[in-house]
């Protein structure tokens, strides 16, 4: 058999198979519906209280905040990963080394496993939120260029499962990740 043609379906699988999974726990993918918009919400409030007194503060009018921010939140969802707590609860258990007799390795079979998560929160997450922040708050969250958007958030989606792939990996050495995964996080979220 075609290298090419087996890679593909070993990723339709397990693409498929995340999709089941993802959409068992609905009552997880609507919590995160209302939590975004909500989070906006009160995002909102607060800056418009603050932006009372001045039209622009910083360079940044209250349009251009709330633009950063609902496309922060809508490129949080595409590119949210949770590898690391899955590949050390893994590691911790045991189960990791189911892993090492499938003929795929376990990061492929991770990385394939979050493509399908994720694509189904750009359906069931990112635009209804972006529906809802382009409607209610009539904010206009359509990139200037949206090729090189897509490839930057490909990019960064890459880079976060690379990232919380290897703080997953420390699990092997250290009993809890928790911390170290805790500090990339904030650490991005500043960066952000």
């Amino acid at each position: 058999m075609n290298p090419l043609l087996k890679e593909i379906r070993i990723f339709k699988s397990i693409f498929l198979i995340s999709l089941k999974e993802t959409s068992a726990y609905r009552s997880s993918l609507l919590f995160s519906v209302l939590s975004g918009p909500l989070g906006f919400i009160i995002q909102y409030f607060i800056w418009t209280a603050i932006y009372t007194k001045k039209e622009v503060i910083n360079n940044m009018s209250f349009t251009d905040l709330l633009t950063y921010y609902g496309c922060s939140l809508i490129i949080g969802y595409l590119i949210w990963d949770s590898v690391n707590v899955e590949l050390q609860d893994k590691i911790t258990s045991g189960n990791f080394v189911v892993f090492l007799i499938k003929p795929i390795s376990y990061k492929l079979y991770a990385f394939y496993r979050k493509l399908g998560q994720r694509s189904l929160a750009f359906f069931l997450e990112a635009l209804p939120v972006a529906f809802i922040i382009a409607i209610v708050f009539q904010i206009n969250i359509i990139p200037s260029n949206l090729l090189w958007t897509i490839l930057s958030i490909f990019f960064s989606f890459i880079i976060m499962f690379q990232i919380n792939f290897c703080v997953g990996i420390i699990g092997f050495w250290i009993v809890r990740t928790q911390g170290i995964s805790t500090f990339f996080s904030l650490f991005r979220d500043l960066l952000a």
